[in-house]
């Protein structure tokens, strides 16, 4: 849903298989509360698409 996501997956998904699903979100031009969305779409006519909600706080700046 924002420009700056960007999802990284494996083009194939055996059925009933598993993978891991990196979401990168460029962040630097963002600040307070975010939230978007990913999209992911399978061919699986059960399950043709799963929508991951995500959210977070930005700080203004990094702090250890």
């Amino acid at each position: 849903s924002d420009p700056g996501l960007l999802a990284r997956v494996s083009p194939v998904i055996s059925p009933g298989g598993a993978v891991e699903a990196v979401v990168y979100w460029k962040t630097s031009k963002l600040s307070g509360n975010v939230s978007g969305s990913v999209l992911l779409s399978f061919a699986d006519d059960a399950h043709p698409q799963v929508s991951l909600a995500l959210q977070g706080f930005i700080l203004d700046t990094y702090r250890e």
